[in-house]
């Protein structure tokens, strides 16, 4: 049995596997670097000095970056138009999205582009305090909301801040019972600074909860912050799952596993390959080679979707 709300799910801890590959080929070559052994490993006898100079040299090719980016562009190419049937207040909404000045356009591209590079991302919808430090309502009408600009918000909760979550079974439907994640609360410090506070936040049909790690009895724990209560009685959290389904979590942290392989196996032979023929033929040499690869790769793209065929698009 456990009290402490920052403990993780054993399911989160297997994602976590995974998107700990995917968060430096997200980050570029600076991400990489500071993984250090963790990608770039150290050969057996090699000075510790001679790795670190190797590390710095060394640069991370964004294939797995630009291949999501370009991914995302192609799905967002044209820009996202609501219906005639779409009540005014939520086009205003849409105006920004998420009270942080983005509007549903570029919100939505950052949703759609950490589902796709990690598998998952969550969306949740809030409302800000309609009572005050003492409890006292501050917003009873519709003319209140307006006047104190009080209205629902989209929250991007990415899949590295999850902690866990319970669900039951309510007549063959799959219900959200509870949910977990970390967040970073800016707070003053000082005249002029800010520091960020980790926060646990726990989700609960009709109500919510906030805990901060604090000292207790010489001990650090985690301890009630603040909770408050809502009238819904659903937890308002959307997921957007890009990873394959009908698989078991196992089954797919192999096809991750494989995809991972491959494309590091890619990149290794082709820095292998392309430091051959720069040092053999030169420069002019190794732009015919990157030439040759490109070429390479537009005929097996051409291969497996010919011109006019757009059945996967």
């Amino acid at each position: 049995m456990s009290n402490d709300p920052s403990k993780t799910l054993a399911a989160v801890n297997d994602m976590r596997q995974d998107w700990a590959v995917v968060d430096p080929l997200m980050g570029g070559t600076r991400a990489m670097r500071a993984a250090s052994t963790a990608l770039l490993p150290k050969w057996p006898k090699e000075e510790r000095e001679d790795y670190d100079n190797r590390l710095k040299q060394s640069t991370l090719l964004p294939a797995y970056s630009e291949t999501v980016k370009n991914m995302t562009g192609r799905v967002f190419a044209e820009p996202l138009t609501l219906g005639d049937d779409i009540p005014e207040d939520i086009k205003a909404y849409a105006e920004n999205f998420d009270r942080q000045n983005n509007n549903l356009q570029v919100w939505a591209q950052t949703f759609f582009s950490t589902a796709l590079a990690y598998g998952l991302c969550h969306v949740l919808i809030d409302y800000p305090k309609t009572v005050d430090e003492q409890g006292n309502v501050i917003v009873r009408t519709k003319a209140d909301e307006k006047a104190t600009n009080v209205r629902p918000y989209a929250i991007l909760i990415r899949p590295q801040q999850v902690l866990g979550w319970r669900s039951t079974s309510n007549n063959g439907e799959h219900v959200l019972t509870q949910f977990r994640y970390l967040e970073l609360i800016e707070e003053d410090d000082g005249e002029f600074g800010t520091k960020f506070i980790p926060q646990v936040r726990v989700l609960t049909p009709g109500g919510w909860a906030t805990y901060r790690e604090q000292e207790k009895d010489g001990l650090k724990a985690w301890l009630l912050h603040e909770q408050g209560t809502n009238s819904l009685k659903v937890i308002p959290l959307v997921s957007h799952q890009a990873i394959v389904n009908g698989l078991d979590p196992q089954a797919r942290s192999r096809l991750n596993g494989l995809l991972m392989t491959g494309a590091m196996a890619g990149m290794a032979a082709g820095a292998a390959i392309g430091s051959f023929v720069w040092a053999h033929t030169g420069t002019l040499g190794l732009y015919g080679f990157a030439a040759a690869a490109a070429l390479a790769a537009l005929a097996v793209s051409f291969l497996h979707h010919p011109l006019g065929d757009h059945s996967h698009d």
